[in-house]
């Protein structure tokens, strides 16, 4: 008995759109964006801010360290 070939149809998840054209319906959903007031992507947002405020932290705890003991 020869076994059966699986084709994409035999699985529900491919009768999805594509992931391009699902992201294209829902950014056109959404409202203009206001110039300057955005940043497109939100955990690439989140990593920057969080590396700034760790090099913030690192400065000032190095420059407390190193007033402490040259005072």
């Amino acid at each position: 008995m020869p076994c059966k070939r699986l084709a994409m149809e035999d699985f529900p998840v491919f009768h999805r759109k594509p992931l391009e054209e699902r992201i294209a319906e829902r950014q056109a959903k959404l409202p203009p964006l206001k110039e300057g007031k955005h940043f497109e992507h939100g955990p690439a947002k989140f990593v920057f801010v969080s590396l700034l405020t760790i090099v913030v932290l690192v400065h000032v705890v190095g420059l407390a360290v190193v007033m402490h003991f040259y005072s």
